[in-house]
């Protein structure tokens, strides 16, 4: 199952990667941040069954940019590259079971420049649906096709 850790250390790794390392994502909270440098913020998780078998969980991350430059210009490049970035699905691993691996698209970018004091907020939302008991749910997907396989598997 994907959890809120595992979501984070994804964005944590796209952020790294598609930044070259360049600039850092802080781990620790903001009270020091050393700029250029990103933080990861999780919102609050909102849980909910769907059907009887599965569950919906919205995720909230709040991404903030702190520039060094202190330039629009180094705001506006970050904010497209983010843009750009969080078109395509999130890769996701779950630290559980490294063999559960789960493609997240993000719902909604929403990001906000602050010219006076050159940082960026990026606000990601993300719908993540699974099934609850998934030995369950594998075995049971696995039985029904077979059977579906059993009735139209007839000779012509």
């Amino acid at each position: 199952m994907i959890d809120s850790m595992d979501i984070y250390r994804a964005l944590k790794e796209t952020l790294e990667k598609q930044f070259n390392k360049k600039i850092k994502v802080q781990t620790k909270d903001i009270k020091n941040p050393r700029p250029p440098c990103f933080y990861i913020k999780p919102g609050n998780d909102n849980n909910s069954q769907t059907a009887s078998d599965f569950e919906t969980t919205d995720y909230l991350y709040l991404i903030i940019y702190i520039s060094k430059t202190e330039t629009l210009e180094d705001l506006l490049t970050v904010k497209e590259k983010l843009k750009r970035i969080f078109k395509m699905p999130l890769k996701v691993v779950s630290y559980d079971d490294p063999e559960d691996i789960m493609y997240v698209e993000i719902d909604s970018v929403d990001i906000t420049i602050n010219e006076d004091d050159y940082f960026l907020n990026a606000s990601l939302t993300m719908q993540v649906i699974q099934p609850l008991d998934v030995e369950r749910f594998e075995s049971t997907n696995d039985a029904y096709m077979e059977d579906m396989e059993l009735k139209t598997n007839f000779k012509v």
